[in-house]
């Protein structure tokens, strides 16, 4: 038979045309069975999770009331993770002579993984009543709580209370355990100037791997129980390893025989508190 094309189509698309044509009801058919098939899996596998369902209703059931029964309790826990109070002393006055007073208590932290970032107190005596002061407590340290210099030209009324203000303690999902002070203070000497007054010399050393901005000192002098005076200093730019001799001064005369305390007070809460040194920049020869 000779080959020819009518409208560029050759015989063999014909005769696949042409085929199709003759059995268009067969794939109808196979179509249809196809998608019924489909169908009857489809609704067997929703039944089958129907019966799964209703099969372990009661089973979940228990489950929810036993989580509803061990839920956390959580007043039992923020309870077991509050931390102790501040061990606190009765506060004392000092009469540095000339209407000038100094207040001072003591506070301890008992906590040895949780630190009071931020403590803000005054003095009350009678209708006099000090300025705020705020200062930080690292776990397990013990400070002073002074405020020093207080020009009173009224009498006092009656013995001097200390308030705390305000206090916000170290979160408890991040505490800084085996905190030591960075700063070390050892080589204590007291000198009884006389009518010059007295006073407390020491070394203290950065122990820190960081530079610190500002280091405080409080000293305190006591007989037994009894506190005679107190003062505080400031030292800044206090570098890493860097050993200083330091003097604090008392401007009255103090007995020889004296237990002196001195107490270094740096802010591990203040990530401003510590700096690095930029390493120096080479000139080019």
């Amino acid at each position: 038979m000779e080959k020819y094309e009518i409208n560029d189509v050759s015989d063999r698309r014909l005769e696949a045309a042409y085929w199709l044509l003759e059995r268009r009801e067969l794939f109808k058919r196979i179509g249809m069975r196809i998608f019924i098939g489909f169908n009857i899996l489809l609704w067997l596998f929703i039944f089958f999770n129907i019966f799964i369902y209703i099969r372990d209703l009661n089973q979940d059931r228990q489950i929810l009331l036993g989580l509803a029964q061990n839920q956390v309790d959580l007043e039992k826990f923020f309870a077991e993770h509050k931390p102790q109070p501040l061990i606190i002393s009765g506060a004392q006055i000092l009469n540095n002579g000339k209407g000038v007073y100094d207040f001072v208590a003591t506070a301890s932290n008992p906590n040895l993984n949780r630190g009071m970032q931020v403590l803000r107190y005054r003095f009350v005596a009678g209708d006099f009543v000090t300025p705020v002061n705020e200062i930080s407590l690292a776990p397990g340290q013990k400070v002073y709580l002074l405020s020093l210099a207080n020009k009173i030209t009224t009498n006092l009324t009656s013995s001097p209370m200390l308030e705390i203000v305000s206090s916000s303690w170290e979160n408890w999902r991040e505490p800084k355990q085996n905190v030591v002070i960075p700063v070390v203070v050892s080589d204590l000497s007291f000198t009884n100037n006389g009518s010059w007054g007295s006073s407390v010399n020491f070394k203290a050393v950065n122990n820190s791997l960081q530079n610190i901005w500002e280091v405080g000192f409080q000293a305190v002098v006591s007989d037994g129980a009894r506190i005679l005076a107190v003062n505080q200093i400031t030292t800044t730019e206090f570098k890493t390893g860097e050993t200083r001799n330091l003097e604090i001064n008392f401007f009255t005369s103090l007995p020889q025989s004296v237990r002196v305390d001195v107490v270094p007070l740096v802010n591990i809460y203040d990530s401003g508190n510590f700096y690095d040194i930029p390493a120096p920049v080479l000139k080019e020869l």
